[in-house]
């Protein structure tokens, strides 16, 4: 009789066991795949993903912020370097998507005037695809390369003004308003072939190899720090995604 009783009690407790075990059981909540797309003014980026199977809804993180949703899709206009974004259900949450949209800063570089005497003195600035910044003599170096120039007449100047036979529609933008550090997007409009230089002013510059607003384009800030005669002193922070005017390092 006892060793019924105690059957059953084990068969009791196991069970008890079994029940609190699946009650602890942790759901795994799938990483969102996202895609997105920058907007036809070039500030704005659109994430899409679908639906997670019992997810609760998505959490969108950038610049210390977190937004949470519950649709699939997200716009965002504020400027940030890194986006990252979640689904949940309950109290867990998947593992994070993330995208880098930073910005790549180039300081202190020796630009010449192309008055200055000596002519292997880079007067030339060029923008390469992944964001940095070379100085390339115009006289002695290919000017296919050189995306701006430092020209006799102390402006900024792009390089199809000073060499026609360059095929490409750059521009220069300067307001005295303008701000290196708080310059996070790069003016849509105001950009003009050439640009006088102006000690401690900010530049916005356009790389734009087609004269089409569209994916090709490259925005930039620069500052100059310093003009010793035909030597200028400058910083430059390029973002390296196409069709986006985010600078934001």
């Amino acid at each position: 009789m006892k060793r019924g009783i105690i059957a059953v009690l084990t068969i009791i407790t196991v069970g008890a066991v079994l029940t609190l075990s699946g009650c602890n059981t942790t759901s795994v909540v799938d990483t969102p795949s996202v895609s997105w797309s920058i907007g036809e003014d070039q500030a704005s980026i659109t994430f899409t993903w679908d639906a997670i199977q019992d997810a609760d809804g998505y959490i969108v993180k950038y610049n210390g912020k977190a937004d949470t949703i519950e649709s699939t899709s997200y716009t965002l206009t504020e400027p940030t370097a890194e986006v990252e974004i979640v689904a949940y259900a309950g109290d867990n949450v998947s593992d994070p998507w993330t995208a880098s949209f930073a910005a790549v800063e180039t300081q202190n570089i020796q630009w010449y005037t192309r008055a200055d005497s000596d002519p292997n003195h880079p007067s030339g600035l060029g923008i390469k695809s992944d964001g940095s910044v070379v100085t390339i003599s115009y006289a002695n170096g290919n000017h296919n390369e050189i995306d701006f120039v430092a020209d006799n007449d102390n402006t900024i100047s792009a390089i199809q003004v000073v060499d026609n036979n360059v095929a490409k529609h750059n521009g220069v933008a300067y307001k005295s308003e303008y701000n290196y550090n708080s310059m996070n997007v790069a003016p849509e409009t105001g950009y003009e072939t050439y640009k006088p230089v102006v000690e401690n002013g900010t530049f916005a510059l356009l790389k734009d190899p087609d004269g089409q607003k569209n994916s090709n384009d490259i925005y930039a800030k620069l500052l100059v720090k310093g003009i010793d005669g035909t030597r200028w002193t400058v910083d430059v922070t390029v973002q390296p995604i196409g069709g986006l005017r985010w600078l934001v390092k």
